[in-house]
């Protein structure tokens, strides 16, 4: 039985959004490689913290929500005299869930933050403490 005109517009009108999804899934896929993502994540948190960050793998999901999935990040202790060696912060896995209108606005906004097995160091330097007390 062949189709109907009607259904041939109809199909076509259906299909027409999956393709443009699918090609822009594509296309962030490429555009956003690990290495882009390394790139552009660990400056911005190094500036922020000011601190050495280090980052295992990076990638971006898309489905079902926009997500950038860190697994083996961390943030070095203070290069300080009288702090220890050991990461200030460590996790086995990081996932940020963003807004995608945001994003073409060039500002991000996530929508959660999740963190799998977070290991937080809070050391006290005794030499400064005594300083400023005296």
């Amino acid at each position: 039985m062949p189709m109907s005109r009607k259904a041939k517009i109809w199909l076509l009108v259906l299909a027409i959004p999956l393709v443009f999804v699918a090609v822009g899934i594509v296309v962030l896929k490429v555009m956003f490689t690990s290495e882009k993502l390394m790139s552009i994540v660990v400056p911005i948190v190094e500036e922020t913290t000011g601190r050495p960050v280090t980052i295992n793998t990076i990638s971006l999901s898309v489905f079902p929500s926009i997500a950038v999935k860190m697994e083996g990040a961390g943030i070095a202790n203070r290069q300080e005299d009288g702090f220890s060696s050991n990461p200030f912060l460590a996790l086995d896995v990081l996932r940020v869930n963003v807004r995608i209108l945001p994003l073409f606005k060039s500002r991000i906004e996530g929508t959660s933050l999740e963190l799998d097995r977070p290991h937080l160091l809070l050391e006290v330097n005794t030499r400064k403490s005594l300083k400023k007390n005296k």
